[in-house]
């Protein structure tokens, strides 16, 4: 359902209102204020948009940069590095069921942005070849705190381990 959040669109922010944020056909839909009808954004106009205590920048795909994909990430962390998500819903059919059944699934992609390019990481040896210059500390810090980098705590663990590395450099 809507929550409450904010959007800037084309350089002005309309603060707050009601959102919905549609992984599944990637749509921003908002309450209009003065009545009770939805309208859904144009992306390519939509600069960030806060919902759920999430922010969301548009991004540009920009090969220089390293990035491929134009779209939403969320901005997990923010600093002299970045941690950022591509969050989406793949569909799924099922073509053995009759009638045929869709499965609608999550799949995030997480992005670390450092000195200027975006590197996708997807495991632990991603994570550690990246911020290979703080690696022995990293580790250190993971075993005292009884952080994995696993499937089940990859987004959580990665928060962590960002803004530690980041505040390692700085």
């Amino acid at each position: 359902g809507l929550s409450s959040g904010w959007v800037s669109y084309e350089g002005k922010k309309y603060d707050p209102l009601s959102l919905l944020h549609d992984l599944t056909r990637n749509e921003v839909v908002v309450l209009l204020p003065d009545s009770n009808s939805r309208a859904v954004l144009h992306n390519q106009f939509i600069d960030s948009f806060h919902v759920a205590g999430h922010t969301f920048i548009n991004l540009k795909e920009d090969h220089k940069q390293n990035l491929y994909n134009t779209g939403f990430y969320d901005l997990l962390y923010t600093g002299h590095v970045e941690l950022l998500a591509r969050r989406t819903k793949l569909m799924q059919e099922d073509l053995r069921d009759n009638p045929v059944t869709t499965d609608i699934f999550p799949k995030d992609f997480f992005y670390i942005h450092k000195q200027g390019l975006y590197y996708l990481v997807t495991n632990q040896k991603d994570v550690f070849r990246l911020l290979s210059d703080k690696k022995r500390e990293i580790k250190k810090m993971m075993r005292q705190q009884h952080l994995k980098l696993n499937r089940k705590t990859f987004e959580s663990t990665l928060v962590i381990v960002v803004a530690f590395y980041d505040h390692l450099i700085h």
